[in-house]
């Protein structure tokens, strides 16, 4: 992930003044992504999404081995620094959302939650609703899969099952 934050800082910039984007949403490499938004010197909104509980929240110090202790001091640092220059910061629980205020620089009206979406009542309800999208108008069936390429996503399990459904003559729509 280093050699994607050195190599594509410049680039990325010079993407930014070329493209001029209304609005970045930055996930996973965040702080080299602002800081970018913030060299490019273009009016952009700047959304940063935290997919996870940040470590340094979660390292208690009286037991964490002393180069964590430091990279979290680091990371805490970066944070204070980059991230007052987001407009809005985004993050999946309450109790990430509660620890970021507490432990660092930003600004309660900055930080949102929003939840991972979960498939209840009212999801399976319109799942009888029509559809006005033209991949729904047959018999077919629609696989849609959204994440980003890694294994823990499982990606590859879900092209298995395509293959499979398929030797099976099922026609199947796919999105991935």
């Amino acid at each position: 992930m280093l050699i994607c934050c050195i190599f594509g800082f410049l680039p990325l910039i010079g993407l930014l003044r070329k493209e001029k984007p209304d609005i970045v949403i930055a996930c996973l490499l965040t702080i080299p992504a602002l800081t970018a938004m913030i060299v490019s010197r273009q009016k952009i909104l700047r959304i940063v999404s935290i997919q996870g509980y940040p470590q340094f929240l979660g390292v208690d110090g009286s037991i964490a081995p002393l180069w964590k202790k430091t990279e979290n001091s680091i990371r805490k640092f970066l944070w204070n620094l980059i991230f007052p220059f987001a407009d809005l910061v985004l993050t999946m629980t309450d109790r990430t959302r509660r620890e970021l205020i507490k432990n660092t620089k930003l600004e309660p009206n900055k930080v949102y939650v929003v939840e991972n979406p979960v498939i209840n009542d009212h999801v399976l309800s319109a799942l009888t609703s029509d559809s006005p999208h033209r991949w729904f108008h047959g018999k077919e069936s629609v696989l849609l899969g959204v994440g980003r390429l890694t294994k823990q996503k499982g990606f590859d399990i879900l092209i298995n099952a395509i293959s499979i459904l398929r030797k099976r003559s099922m026609v199947v729509k796919c999105l991935i």
